[in-house]
């Protein structure tokens, strides 16, 4: 099972996929490209990743957008290692 991080249409069911969506394939050829192009992404440790990170200041400040992906308070969109940086 795939948890989508990209919007992007299903070659072999023609369905939208959305991020955040769950989704799943007998295509393994398909799910290869899909995974090395950043549109879906392994269930598991990544995520983990769309926790808020502990070491972030003004936490309440910081919007999670999902996908490993934060709005800081001044609009930018982040993600959680760029945090991890200093932000």
């Amino acid at each position: 099972m795939y948890k989508v991080k990209k919007k992007f249409r299903d070659k072999d069911t023609n369905k939208m996929h959305q991020p955040g969506d769950s989704y799943s394939t007998n295509n393994e050829r398909e799910e290869k490209k899909l995974l090395n192009a950043g549109y879906i992404t392994k269930q598991g440790k990544q995520m983990e990743a769309a926790t808020m990170p502990d070491n972030t200041e003004k936490k309440a400040d910081i919007k999670h957008l999902g996908g490993g992906w934060y709005q800081l308070p001044d609009g930018r969109k982040v993600r959680k290692s760029e945090l991890q940086e200093g932000d």
